[in-house]
């Protein structure tokens, strides 16, 4: 069985001794219902992301878009799990949660691959602009707003 250094306070672990208390199995116990808690977090997350993904599929227009904004969310879970900066998620989720209307994204994106793929054509600037008013596009901002939720308390 590996050994696993644990420190606490001089105060704390002079109270330990003085109780008498087999620090190894409290330790253990607390160790194992942690990891417990965080797989079971990390498995709802998943499944939670999955469970979203498939409700917005069915979305009349007025949501990400049906199949076209399904395609979109995919290609943002891509993007944003994959590739983009902690700025350029940051910016695309926050647009998911404010208003705007078309969004220039800049030649030097990190996102430009995934908008080529998608049949995007780029400006004479060399800039793409995506309108709120596409549906993939609205599901692409949909998925940066899901995987910023989910990585932002650990960042």
């Amino acid at each position: 069985m590996p050994k696993i250094n644990v420190y606490v306070p001089d105060a704390l672990a002079e109270r330990v001794k003085a109780a008498g208390i087999s620090v190894s199995p409290i330790c253990q116990r607390a160790l194992e219902e942690e990891v417990r808690r965080m797989e079971a977090q990390q498995k709802a997350s998943a499944e939670l992301l999955e469970v979203a993904a498939r409700l917005r599929a069915t979305q009349p227009e007025a949501g990400i878009g049906g199949e076209e904004g399904s395609r979109g969310h995919q290609a943002g879970l891509n993007w944003a799990r994959t590739t983009a900066t902690y700025e350029e998620l940051s910016e695309m989720a926050g647009l998911g949660l404010h208003g705007w209307s078309v969004l220039p994204v800049p030649g030097h994106h990190t996102m430009v691959p995934a908008l080529r793929e998608a049949g995007y054509p780029q400006q004479a600037n060399e800039e793409f602009e995506l309108s709120i008013q596409d549906p993939w596009v609205r599901g692409m901002v949909s998925a940066c707003v899901d995987v910023w939720r989910e990585v932002a308390p650990v960042i």
